[in-house]
């Protein structure tokens, strides 16, 4: 295995940016911390709430907060993973080799891939209960299993052909972590004679991963809007009913004004959780 650490005299060696100095670590530190305390606290209320993980909500929550814990760990130990011996001068402590920046890389791709899907399939579960009335049990006889299987098999397929192509390595414009970037970043364009990663061979699998992201981003979005409007048609029959009954007390009314407001709740919940995704989202590869 070739060093990571070459002479040379190119000036973009000693590059800064806001990824190279204190204050763009410590953001990523301290985002990475906070989103590390949420997952954790997301876990804990699920697994000391009294459904557990017998829901497929409850599931697929407790799997996304898995995701972020282990992306967060990664990210929060910043450049201290990076090889010391890198021609990169960032202003964190760098102790590692190119084994635990693979790892850190690695780490992050794995769970950000993941998290992306999972949320994509949050918004599938919401979906099919809510629109098209599905039992809980026939989505997870049906869909759950597919969806976790898919999850699981692709973004363990994108993070091991980056690491078969060497692709884990640091990168001062972007990141304050070893991540999916060449080695030294301007290699992309031409030719080193020395150099680390194989920007051709992992194209197909970069431009994969960001087409699933953006896939991912695609289902979230369409299948709010798709919510929203059912809901609000809903709302919209039950005023119809309530114009033309002359018994407010009609149980199939009450019935269904009482699962409407139900809905309405599920679906703000399911809103707000969608945007903070939407805000919150740094995938790696984009």
């Amino acid at each position: 295995m070739s060093s990571m650490n070459f002479a040379s005299e190119n000036p973009r060696d000693s590059i800064q940016t806001l990824s190279t100095s204190l204050a763009g670590i410590a953001i990523s530190v301290s985002s990475a911390l906070f989103s590390l305390v949420g997952s954790l606290l997301i876990i804990y209320l699920i697994l000391k709430s009294t459904m557990g993980l017998k829901t497929a909500y409850h599931r697929i929550m407790f799997s996304i907060s898995i995701c972020d814990v282990l992306q967060s760990c990664a990210i929060a130990l910043a450049t201290l993973p990076m090889p010391k011996d890198m021609i990169y001068e960032f202003d964190g402590l760098a102790l590692g080799n190119h084994r635990t920046c693979n790892l850190q890389g690695f780490t992050i791709v794995l769970a950000a891939v993941m998290t992306v899907i999972l949320n994509a399939s949050l918004c599938i579960f919401y979906f099919f209960t809510i629109v098209r009335r599905w039992p809980e049990k026939k989505y997870r006889k049906i869909i759950e299993p597919a969806m976790y299987i898919f999850a699981v098999l692709f973004s363990s397929y994108i993070a091991i052909t980056g690491l078969l192509t060497k692709q884990f390595n640091p990168n001062p414009l972007r990141f304050t972590w070893c991540a999916y970037s060449q080695y030294p970043y301007w290699c992309v364009d031409e030719d080193c004679e020395e150099e680390h990663g194989n920007p051709e061979g992992a194209l197909v699998h970069f431009n994969m991963a960001n087409l699933m992201v953006v896939a991912c981003v695609l289902i979230v979005i369409i299948s709010m809007i798709t919510i929203t409007l059912h809901v609000y048609k809903q709302e919209k029959l039950l005023q119809r009913y309530v114009t033309n009954t002359n018994s407010l007390s009609n149980r199939r009314l009450v019935t269904f004004r009482s699962n409407l407001v139900n809905t309405k709740l599920i679906v703000k919940q399911a809103l707000f959780y969608t945007l903070a995704f939407l805000f919150m989202m740094h995938h790696p590869l984009l």
